[in-house]
């Protein structure tokens, strides 16, 4: 062999060496970033923090209890805790006064996984108020829920 040719050989040798360290370590950086980032099911997605929350687009959907609107609804659950948290407006012509109701959380299949009490205070007319429901439960399988007055 010439020496051009041992050369080109020791040349073409630690390109191929810098390509792989380089491939290595645009990995490990990518996948350093997709720790950090949200990870997701078909249901829920983890948060950074560990937070379990609702992707399920039947629970971002206005319900009804009554003649109230149940909007801006999100169900969320950190260390085992699940808590749900929803709007109530009042669009009728006099006040509700305060009442128990009961959350009914489904699975795809239309079945109740679970049913949390909860409490709405007295609402005016035009007025919103926010409930909170709290129940020990992994909250992966909730499709859809429904509230209605006990």
């Amino acid at each position: 062999m010439k020496d051009n040719e041992k050369k080109m050989i020791l040349l073409l040798v630690l390109i191929t060496i810098v390509v792989i360290i380089i491939t290595v370590i645009v990995k490990k950086n990518n996948k350093k970033k997709a720790e950090g980032q949200v990870q997701t099911n078909n249901l829920i997605a983890i948060q950074e923090d560990g937070t379990k929350v609702s992707t399920s687009s039947k629970i971002s959907e206005t319900k009804k209890l009554d003649n109230l609107d149940v909007t801006d609804t999100s169900i969320t659950e950190q260390n085992g805790l699940a808590t749900i948290r929803a709007n109530i407006t009042n669009n009728t012509e006099s006040t509700v006064k305060e009442f128990p109701a009961t959350i009914k959380v489904t699975n795809k299949n239309g079945e109740i996984i679970a049913e949390i009490g909860a409490y709405v205070g007295t609402i005016k007319t035009g007025e919103t108020r926010q409930i909170n429901a709290s129940i020990n439960m992994d909250i992966s399988e909730i499709y859809d829920f429904t509230i209605e007055k006990k």
